[in-house]
């Protein structure tokens, strides 16, 4: 286990969420974490019983000017990584795209958005990334559409004809055992 405080932008107000991988079975599992703010900072203090953990949260940092829009992405080097890699998600309608450090071409994702990856490498403590980027993109449309909710499968309601709920049948048949129980 390791105990680790990491900063995100106050502005964000507070992790949407905090995670580690499970070795055994590759799936995520939610932290408890504190936070306290420092600044700009909010430092989200948590233990983590996996070297692999997600943090996520949604940075109000991006900012619009017409079509224009630009954001800076700071890591702060509080720590030391052993192997930086960044994955950007160009938004569907984005034109005229710009990455600093430039991250090459993008590759079609399997859900036919385009990604770009760069590997930083190894960052020593106190040693800091930025990632800069621009696009012009005339909505507010999402990448994915919202999804309507929709049940799998008809929902049943509980119940005999008369209307009583199937546990109060179960627990009539109960106390009506253990009746038959006592007087014998």
């Amino acid at each position: 286990p390791a105990q680790l405080t990491l900063r995100i932008p106050a502005a964000v107000g507070s992790p949407y969420n905090v995670a580690y991988e499970d070795a055994a079975d590759g799936m995520l599992y939610n932290l408890n974490y504190s936070t306290q703010t420092d600044g700009n900072w909010l430092r989200v203090s948590f233990t983590t019983p996996s070297p692999t953990l997600q943090v996520e949260y949604y940075d109000p940092g991006l900012k619009k000017e017409g079509a224009l829009r630009t954001f800076e992405y700071l890591w702060p080097g509080d720590y030391a990584v052993k192997d930086l890699t960044v994955v950007v998600q160009q938004p569907p309608t984005a034109t005229a795209w710009t990455l600093i450090p430039s991250m090459g071409s993008g590759v079609k994702g399997n859900d036919g958005l385009t990604y770009y990856h760069y590997a930083v490498g190894e960052l020593k403590a106190g040693t800091s990334f930025v990632l800069r980027l621009r696009y012009e993109k005339a909505n507010d449309d999402l990448s994915a559409p919202m999804q309507p909710v929709q049940p799998a499968a008809p929902i049943e309601t509980a119940g005999s004809e008369q209307g009583s709920p199937w546990y109060t049948q179960v627990w009539v048949l109960v106390i009506a055992a253990g009746a038959v129980l006592i007087l014998t």
